[in-house]
């Protein structure tokens, strides 16, 4: 079985203590990586991609680097994109399914890797209309939710902090 690689961000959806989802905080340290974290909604996001070499628990996660490696391997793995370790700190790190789905995890604790569910909360709050939600291929074009995502403009202050 082979599975697809991605970069990713990771999520925590509780809000702690009142004070929102991101708990006032803007910036979260993990293996080493300072990240910039963004609420949306009553959601808080890793603002930036993961970059992280290790499982929560510090296991190495193995580091893949041929095509032939990625195709065959049983067992989770991270590169950087197209093997340029110089690459890591704009883009993150890729990652195969099995990593995203391993028992060690991959997001700090109490953080989570984004499920279906959670990119459709981020999709209706940045206005994509929720007969759409349930739609293949591209959604909320015509509500510009893409151009909100990535960018400060246009957001609803009181409603995201960044």
């Amino acid at each position: 079985m082979r599975l697809l690689f991605t970069a990713l961000a990771c999520l925590i959806s509780v809000s702690l203590f009142g004070q929102g989802a991101c708990n006032n905080q803007t910036s979260i340290t993990y293996h080493g990586y300072e990240y910039e974290i963004v609420e949306i909604g009553d959601q808080c996001w890793f603002a930036e991609n993961l970059r992280a070499e290790n499982y929560r628990n510090g296991e190495e996660i193995f580091n893949l680097q041929s095509d032939e490696d990625w195709s065959s391997t049983p067992s989770g793995a991270q590169c950087a994109f197209g093997n340029f370790e110089s690459a890591v700190d704009e883009n993150g790190r890729l990652y195969n399914g099995y990593a995203v789905l391993d028992d060690r995890r991959l997001c700090p604790m109490q953080w989570h890797v984004p499920s279906e569910e959670d990119f459709e909360s981020l999709e209706l709050f940045s206005g994509v209309p929720s007969e759409e939600i349930w739609e293949y291929g591209f959604r909320g074009t015509t509500q510009g939710a893409g151009q909100k995502l990535k960018s400060q403009a246009g957001w609803c202050l009181s409603l995201i902090h960044i």
